[in-house]
């Protein structure tokens, strides 16, 4: 018989941890646009014609896809957020930290897989596969995902 899953840390500590993580893309993303924008001026004064207005138009077009992951990492905070200060109801629902016998789900943000010091998470958003069979389920409650049940053993 496997060990049952321990949960050490809380909803609280995961978020925060879940934040720094994010930020830190934040950051990598700012550094890779500031390459990006050095990289269009150096274009701009170049003088090589079709190739100088091919060089141009992939900055551009890589900078474009730079801002949507802008976009997306701002919202995936923004969930991030509201995730940590929710309140555990009578059942599971947005924000609900689950555990079950063989996984975590942090319930709410679609981050997929994520190890928080050493400990894996599974962070579902409520509208995926997974995260529509917790929502409304209670402790004693299980689930049948992938061929697997897992029986709900606590939430927060």
């Amino acid at each position: 018989m496997n060990k049952p899953i321990q949960m050490s840390l809380t909803k609280k500590e995961i978020a925060t941890k879940l934040s720094i993580q994010l930020k830190s893309k934040l950051d990598e993303l700012e550094n890779y646009a500031a390459d990006l924008k050095h990289s269009l001026t150096s274009e701009s004064k170049s003088t090589a014609g079709d190739k100088h207005d091919t060089g141009r138009a992939m900055i551009h077009l890589e900078q474009e896809k730079i801002q949507h992951q802008f976009h997306d990492l701002n919202l995936q905070l923004k969930q991030l957020h509201q995730v940590s200060t929710s309140k555990a109801g009578p059942m599971i629902g947005f924000g609900t930290l689950i555990l079950t016998e063989k996984d975590v789900f942090l319930l709410g943000i679609g981050l997929g897989k994520q190890v928080v010091d050493g400990q894996m998470i599974y962070c579902v958003g409520t509208e995926s596969p997974i995260g529509k069979l917790l929502l409304g389920k209670q402790q004693g409650d299980s689930i049948l995902f992938n061929g697997s049940i897992q029986k709900i053993i606590s939430f927060s």
